[in-house]
């Protein structure tokens, strides 16, 4: 009996270590996040929603408008809406 008790305890707590904690995202990091990894000069207007970011504006270059987008999945984004534009 105490094996099949040491079993399901076993089993409960491995489920509790591997099953990854959903949290909502934080707007604020989201923010900074995507910001931060604009370049210089780049306009971006960040949006959250549930697990959902939105950005909007535009940067300066093809690199950045590929790293703000990693960089709101990064930040637990499961849908990343991209409606920025590239200036030059």
């Amino acid at each position: 009996m105490k094996t099949v008790k040491n079993i399901a305890i076993t089993t409960a707590l491995i489920f509790a270590v591997a099953t990854p904690a959903f949290a909502a995202l934080s707007a604020t990091d989201v923010r900074a996040a995507v910001k931060s990894a604009a370049a210089p000069g780049s306009n971006v207007r960040v949006y959250v929603r549930g697990d959902t970011v939105t950005l909007s504006g535009y940067v300066r270059d093809t690199l950045s408008l590929q790293n703000i987008e990693q960089a709101a999945r990064r930040e637990g984004a499961t849908k990343v809406i991209n409606n920025v534009f590239r200036s030059r």
